[in-house]
C-alpha cells in the first residue's frame, strides 16, 4: 500500500475544473482502486472551503470530496519543521503541507505547485502531479 500526500492544489481538482483535473481525477480512482492512501493535513479543510468560497462551488462537493482523503491534525513540531525546511521560496502554508508529508512518511506528494514540488524533490520526496509533462506520473 502506497500513501499519497495530496495539497489543496491537487485535491481543489476534484471539485474545480482545471486543465489537469480529469487526470487527477482519475489518478485518484486508479489509486483508490489499487488500496492506496490519500492523506493530508487539517489545513486541507480549511483550504478547501475557501475554494469553494471563492468559486462558488457547492459544500458537497468538497464535503463528498474530503471523505475520500485521510485528514491529520497537524503536531506543534509540524509547525516548527515547517520553518525549518530549506528554500527560500516555499511558502508558509506550502512548508506547513510538506513538514506534514514528511511526518507521516508519506511515499508520494501530489501536488501541482511547482514550488512545492522543487522543495520536495529536493528532500527526495517523489513527487506526482497528473496531466502535467513535468509530474513522476
Amino acid at each position: 500500500m502506497t500513501t499519497i500526500y495530496a495539497d489543496t492544489s491537487a485535491w481543489g481538482k476534484l471539485v474545480k475544473q482545471e486543465p489537469e483535473s480529469d487526470h487527477f481525477s482519475a489518478y485518484v480512482d486508479e489509486r483508490l482502486d489499487a488500496g492506496d492512501d490519500f492523506a493530508s493535513s487539517a489545513l486541507l479543510i480549511t483550504e478547501m472551503n475557501r475554494l469553494a468560497e471563492r468559486f462558488d462551488i457547492p459544500r458537497t462537493l468538497v464535503s463528498e470530496a474530503l471523505t475520500q482523503v485521510n485528514i491529520f491534525l497537524p503536531q506543534m513540531s509540524i509547525y516548527r519543521e515547517a520553518g525549518r525546511l530549506p528554500g527560500g521560496d516555499l511558502r508558509s502554508l506550502d512548508a506547513i503541507h510538506l513538514a506534514h508529508c514528511l511526518a507521516i512518511e508519506a511515499d508520494v506528494l501530489a501536488s501541482y505547485d511547482e514550488r512545492q514540488l522543487a522543495a520536495a524533490r529536493a528532500l527526495g520526496i517523489r513527487t506526482v502531479s497528473p496531466g502535467c509533462s513535468n509530474s513522476d506520473k
